[in-house]
């Protein structure tokens, strides 16, 4: 079957490039992946056969540029910057500038496009890409789609320069692990590493340990706030001489993003030096070795222990029932967007059903895209909101057996804003995350205040941190919080 991909970027624009078909290195991920009978085709078409080192199907070996710096592909003509075998080219080639990568971790394929392409970031049209990912998305989700059915190796590691848009509905784990396990020291006297699964006694059994390990009210007591970042990290527990610990890894470097859970007559600063001495054997780096959402009576006994505790931020604290109500001067302009968004656009406030996971998250894609768009982010904020993809995906996706709650809002029955989040403890409601359509002004303070509402069982609203931005903070002080609760990082004294 071949697929009719739909060719976004016109060739005149195609022909000036030069970024496609070059590459930097000669192991490059984005070097195109051939099926089996794409490789027979090519060789047929004279790319020569010992450019393809799997003849069952993997990505082409490059060749060194003849005219520069880097590699080419072999159907690649430098002289004339056309592809020799463009009407046969491979379906990886055809995608372009979409691509199929794996998460860093799991084993769904989602569908994402290149940022580096010249022409999606500079000249085109910014919803292009989103506007043409759902015809793509269901043809790549089709059963009979040779690539990913029967070629899991067609999705490629994945890439910061990616812009990931939605899940694709197919299980990469036949045959092929889609992430290395993780590789441990050996020689670990007294420790026992163990990978955190997700069925649903693990999910209990994390509940369990950030409620009795982590400070209330802080954002991570429940298991979602951690869970939720499966996709860019690994998360193991680890047995310790005087407790147990979780441990994240992410990008090589190990931390543990809670505190440990001493044993009974065990010190937490005792457990807490184990869990940090393990973490500088673990890491390459020592200084990346850290025990992070350490609250602040626990701030205080590890300081008088003499372990380090640096400031890493502080969680919003509201008081739902005036942000239900919005009365006064204080809430002046968040009352006049509200009534404003009711009038003009009649939203309609529904709870969240399984089903809709896709369209959620293509509102957050034309959320992000706008948003970069009318407010350009620093490497750091790009960097934040390219990971909190993955965090919102697996909200959405682990509603129930998380014990989330989730709204959407429908404007003439189409998803124009959601809501996650998740009762704390008795008194506190927490939001993980927000998204309103930005061509709909308004519509994320209606929905805010129209959770606030519902909720009527909790005095308190946790809005989490701000993630040091300046723009996300002055937001959340403009709703005006109850208080602010500080969050510390634990470290060995190394001085």
């Amino acid at each position: 079957m071949t697929l009719d991909i739909p060719q976004i970027i016109p060739e005149g624009r195609c022909l000036k490039c030069d970024i496609c078909c070059r590459f930097p290195e000669v192991d490059s991920p984005m070097r195109p992946y051939f099926t089996a009978a794409e490789i027979e085709t090519a060789v047929a078409r004279g790319v020569p056969a010992g450019q393809f080192p799997d003849r069952s199907g993997g990505r082409v070996s490059l060749l060194p540029h003849p005219a520069g710096d880097g590699y080419v592909c072999p159907a690649f003509d430098v002289a004339t910057n056309r592809c020799t075998i463009y009407h046969d080219r491979p379906l990886d080639c055809r995608l372009y500038p979409f691509v199929v990568v794996r998460p860093p971790e799991g084993t769904q394929p989602l569908l994402g496009w290149d940022r580096l392409c010249p022409y999606l970031r500079e000249e085109s049209d910014p919803m292009l890409p989103l506007k043409t990912a759902p015809v793509i998305a269901q043809q790549l989700s089709a059963g009979e789609a040779p690539p990913l059915s029967n070629d899991p190796g067609f999705a490629g590691p994945f890439q910061e320069s990616a812009w990931m848009l939605e899940p694709l509905p197919i299980d990469l784990v036949e045959g092929r692990p889609t992430s290395p396990p993780a590789v441990l020291p050996p020689g670990l006297p007294g420790i026992r590493l163990s990978s955190i699964g997700d069925d649903p006694d693990e999910v209990e059994r994390v509940r369990r340990f950030l409620i009795d390990a982590v400070e209330a009210p802080l954002s991570v007591r429940h298991p979602a706030a951690l869970l939720m970042w499966r996709p860019l990290m690994r998360l193991f527990w680890a047995e310790l001489e005087g407790g147990t610990a979780m441990l994240a890894c992410q990008a090589e470097t190990w931390f543990a993003p809670a505190p440990p859970r001493p044993r009974e007559g065990q010190s937490l600063p005792a457990v807490c030096r184990q869990l940090l001495t393990l973490l500088d054997r673990l890491n390459a780096n020592p200084a990346a070795s850290r025990i992070e959402r350490i609250g602040a009576s626990q701030h205080r006994v590890l300081g008088e222990a003499g372990l380090v505790c640096r400031p890493s931020g502080e969680e919003y604290l509201y008081d739902r029932s005036a942000l239900a109500r919005l009365r006064g001067d204080q809430y002046k302009s968040q009352r006049w967007s509200c009534n404003q968004a009711e009038r003009r656009f009649r939203p309609q406030y529904a709870p969240y059903q399984s089903g809709e996971l896709t369209a959620c998250l293509r509102l957050y894609a034309v959320w992000r895209r706008l948003k970069e768009r009318r407010e350009p982010a620093d490497d750091y904020a790009a960097a934040l909101m390219a990971d909190s993809f993955y965090a919102h995906w697996q909200a959405l996706a682990h509603v129930e057996v998380w014990g989330l709650v989730a709204r959407v809002v429908r404007i003439d029955g189409v998803i124009r804003a959601y809501t996650i989040g998740a009762p704390l403890d008795d008194r506190t409601l927490l939001i993980l995350h927000e998204i309103a359509d930005p061509a709909c002004s308004g519509l994320g303070p209606w929905l805010f205040r129209e959770v606030c509402r519902e909720f009527t069982a909790y005095p308190d609203i946790n809005a989490m941190d701000d993630s040091e931005l300046s723009s996300l903070r002055e937001t959340k002080l403009r709703y005006r919080p109850a208080r602010t609760v500080p969050m510390y990082q634990a470290v060995l004294d190394r001085q």
